[in-house]
């Protein structure tokens, strides 16, 4: 047995790996491979049930009477059964009252109030009128230049202006504002 000391690749059990060197894998092989790398692992139902989620629920007077009605036939249908006379099941039904927090809202009284010194006439118009400039009058008081009026809105967001002497303003006392269409601020008033 003779050895080579110049190469110790071409001799002994060594000999036969670096001749694999040489060999290029089947082109299948590299594009299973590849394909598997760039696939993404399709996500299970568990880990999509366990990722946390925001659900965010603002109750109308609509909805807040459906979900109402949903709490009470839920617990109409929660009956106790017990054994009557002669052994005949009898159903004992509990109808639960709505929880307070279900109950439809109620309108809410907001006051509107604008300083205007001179001014002849102040009217309101608002998302909550479809804008009618002329629709909310507001009442001058005792000749100290300070206009007022009330209304009772349903809770929610509206938006509004002032109309001066028709001419279109925001409110100086409300720093919520919110850009329309024309490129003007509108007051946000929030009504819980």
């Amino acid at each position: 047995m003779s050895t080579d000391a110049g190469d110790p690749e071409d001799s002994g059990p060594l000999a036969d790996l670096a001749k694999l060197r040489d060999v290029a894998p089947p082109p299948s092989l590299v594009a299973g491979v590849m394909r598997r790398i760039e696939e993404p692992r399709p996500p299970s139902l568990w880990r999509w049930l366990q990722r946390p989620f925001v659900i965010r629920v603002r109750l109308t007077p609509m909805s807040a009477g459906a979900a109402a009605l949903g709490m009470a036939l839920v617990a109409a249908l929660l009956v106790r059964v017990s054994a009557g006379p002669q052994g005949v099941p009898q159903v004992a039904v509990a109808v639960a009252p709505a929880p307070a927090f279900l109950a439809p809202d109620k309108p809410v009284r907001v006051r509107f109030q604008l300083q205007a010194k001179g001014a002849r006439r102040v009217a309101l118009a608002g998302s909550f009128n479809q804008w009618r400039p002329d629709d909310i009058v507001l009442e001058p008081s005792s000749g100290d230049g300070v206009f007022t009026g009330t209304l009772e809105l349903q809770p929610g967001d509206y938006e509004y202006m002032f109309v001066v002497d028709g001419k279109w303003m925001t409110d100086p006392n409300n720093q919520y504002v919110e850009a329309n269409q024309f490129g003007e601020l509108n007051n946000v008033v929030e009504v819980d």
